[in-house]
């Protein structure tokens, strides 16, 4: 199923959930998800989510781990990674179902004191040309750039999803440009605020305060 908006009049059955007009109201089924919708008429939003909501949101950090990277002084790259995403529904702007893979696991990133809970998901590289959307997936065009004269390996980014805009067209969901800097202080994960392909529509993110300026230190290392 596509992602975005859709206007709901009558009974509908995509492959993923199933909607059944019932006199004055609607029945949204998908498993064992039953909701009652007392409407002659809704719309109905469908969008990529990060992947924080299942089995329950304990954090909003994830972990992306990638095959390792030996980047050398002072150089850069822009990697593409793909992530398993989740699929919100949304009837008149309140979230009904969550759909996705709830068998990912949370680690703690840092001390047990001031570290970071987080999901951790294993994430596959591809290439630019093998981006393809499947309404499963959410590709993060992650750019890494070396500030320092070293060599560095890094294999991981963090990213706190609570300012993470989110990018969608048919089946294809695409997270905004991320970056991560390697400085001699550590590691930084920026949010550059713009999709890296052109036409995509836009889902804000959670927290839209002070967001240009949104950072997040790798302070335990890469």
């Amino acid at each position: 199923m596509e992602f975005g908006r859709f206007h709901v009049t009558r009974s509908r059955k995509t492959d993923l959930f199933s909607i059944k007009k019932e006199g004055d109201f609607f029945t949204y089924t998908r498993g064992e998800k039953v909701v009652r919708i007392t409407a002659r008429s809704f719309d109905m939003d469908v969008l990529p989510l990060a992947p924080v909501n299942l089995p329950d949101k304990v954090s909003p950090h994830i972990m992306i781990n990638f095959d390792p990277l030996l980047m050398s002084g002072k150089s850069r790259i822009i990697i593409f990674l793909k992530i398993p995403a989740e699929t919100g529904v949304f009837v008149d702007d309140a979230l009904i179902d969550v759909i996705g893979d709830d068998g990912f696991k949370y680690i703690l990133y840092g001390p047990p004191s001031g570290g970071y809970v987080c999901k951790n998901l294993p994430s596959e590289r591809v290439e630019k040309k093998g981006i393809r959307g499947d309404g499963k997936s959410l590709y993060v065009p992650l750019r890494i750039k070396n500030y320092t004269d070293r060599a560095f390996s890094v294999h991981r980014a963090l990213i706190d999803t609570s300012y993470l805009d989110i990018y969608y067209k048919g089946k294809l969901a695409m997270t905004e440009m991320i970056k991560l800097d390697i400085t001699l202080d550590g590691l930084r994960v920026r949010y550059l605020n713009r999709s890296f392909l052109p036409g995509l529509k836009r889902v804000k993110a959670a927290s839209m305060i002070l967001k240009k300026e949104e950072a997040i230190d790798m302070r335990w290392g890469p």
